[in-house]
């Protein structure tokens, strides 16, 4: 015998005062944002009292109230807070407990998802979504996103999205590109994206170039390309250096987690992976900039990504010094080094005199935790330094005496590889504030100096060693 099924209706379940009160406050609690469903438990709610009757008494017609509580309806505030009051209740402000205010205290998807296959499907969601109808209004906030995050990366380039977004193709792992787009703008203009996702990883074995090769020379299953805009989404850590670089040499644009972080902010509905993904990435963004709560205190407990953030602080601060520009003829950058039988460290490189003849540098060397390892170095190349590393200890401790500055010390330790620490700063070349926490121009200044004393040594050096080829032709 075949088994019959009813429909389950809510309003056979809304008999009493409370029940009406409990099943308005639970659809409050899980409403995502935009009113939704709040609108449909009224509209039940309506259903279960009388429709007719309960028009009448918030002087509205049936017709007016049925339409303002359907699926395409939208209730004015208004409407809501009569028919409240029209069933004995009243609304209370609390503190939320929603999806904004909870997403960082419960457990995060994307806090396991970090592989760049994930990003990748965020990034193919979020372009899909843009092209996708819009039923109610969380739907719309989803597809003006991804309007929003198309416009964002094609801004890169130039080109501007003309209206709404008619029509898009995605391809994943197409010649191995991370995401192929296609984007068809209510203007018929049709607008191709290949977008290289990095996550904690850099290019290898000049894939960027063997991308742009793929799609220029129509092998995509996008088919004959007239134009395209290169993305590099990044959204782990970099230095200004590498992004400048990358720009240069490979015509791809950098899009990085501040570049998303900007487009999630301005998102306005409350869907669940949307802010989970928004709160990754501003986890990420808060550690990197965790630098400027650091104080003496709590010196210890400096984070790895926190010095990343203070080092590419550091390369915007020098880039936008007239001094050190002017002076600055080498790069500035910062990665990892691991040094035969010493412990690894997070360096800062500043080569002031050029990167073709990097015979000294500065260098910040930091094991994070260790504020014994924060050290700021001058630095020499053995086969290009033409002098022991005593006398040209001696050459940056006279040019130091010779300013008034007493900054130049001997070094606790001296390599016999690539490079050789011929002197450190002496004392705390990192400064804070009066607040308490890093001043920035105290400590760029700092670095000025050292730069100004090791430009007088290389100076120096080069007299004496000319000297020397003198005295040697001479005999």
């Amino acid at each position: 015998m075949a088994e019959k099924f009813t429909r389950w209706d809510v309003t056979e379940h809304l008999r009493t005062r409370e029940d009406v009160r409990l099943y308005l406050e639970a659809c409050a609690d899980e409403d995502p944002g935009d009113g939704s469903l709040i609108r449909a438990a009224l509209n039940d709610i309506a259903r279960a009292k009388n429709m007719s009757l309960l028009a009448r008494e918030i002087g509205m017609t049936r017709e007016g109230l049925y339409k303002a509580l359907s699926v395409n309806g939208n209730p004015t505030f208004t409407t809501v807070m009569r028919i409240t009051r029209a069933l004995g209740m009243q609304l209370r402000i609390t503190q939320s407990t929603g999806i904004r205010d909870t997403v960082n205290g419960k457990p995060n998807i994307f806090d396991h998802a970090t592989k760049e296959l994930s990003h990748d499907a965020m990034i193919c969601w979020l372009i899909e979504w843009s092209a996708t109808p819009a039923n109610d209004y969380s739907e719309q906030a989803l597809r003006q996103l991804g309007r929003e995050f198309i416009k964002a990366l094609l801004a890169k380039h130039g080109p501007e999205l003309a209206g709404e977004v008619e029509k898009v193709e995605l391809f994943q792992q197409d010649h191995g590109i991370d995401v192929l787009a296609r984007v068809q703008d209510e203007g018929g203009k049709q607008h191709v994206l290949l977008i290289e996702d990095k996550t904690d990883t850099g290019e290898h074995g000049n894939q960027l170039r063997k991308y742009r090769d793929a799609i220029s020379s129509g092998k995509t299953r996008l088919g004959e390309v007239p134009e395209y805009c290169p993305i590099y989404l990044k959204t782990g850590n970099q230095s200004l250096h590498k992004a400048r670089e990358l720009e240069r040499d490979t015509g791809y644009r950098v899009f990085d987690r501040a570049d998303f972080l900007a487009v999630l902010n301005r998102y306005q509905g409350a869907d669940s992976i949307v802010m989970q993904y928004q709160a990754r990435l501003q986890s990420l963004e808060d550690d990197f900039n965790g630098w400027k709560q650091w104080t003496p205190e709590n010196r210890k407990g400096w984070s790895r990504a926190a010095w990343e953030g203070f080092y590419r602080t550091l390369e915007e601060g020098l880039h936008h010094n007239e001094e050190a520009m002017r002076a600055m003829r080498g790069t500035l950058s910062w990665r990892d080094v691991k040094p035969r039988g010493r412990p690894a460290f997070l360096g800062f490189f500043w080569y002031p005199f050029g990167d073709d003849a990097p015979t000294s540098f500065l260098q910040i060397e930091a094991r994070p935790s260790d504020p014994s390892s924060q050290k700021l170095c001058f630095k020499v190349k053995p086969g290009d330094a033409r002098m022991r590393p005593t006398e040209y200890y001696d050459i940056l401790h006279e040019a130091a005496e010779r300013t008034g500055d007493s900054v130049i010390a001997r070094p606790y330790f001296r390599s016999g590889h690539k490079t050789m620490t011929v002197a450190h700063w002496e004392g705390d070349w990192f400064e804070f504030g009066e607040g308490g926490t890093p001043d920035i121009d105290k400590i760029v200044n700092n670095l000025l100096r050292a730069q100004r004393l090791l430009h007088s040594a290389r100076n120096v050096v080069g007299r004496k060693t000319n000297d020397k080829k003198q005295v040697e032709t001479d005999s």
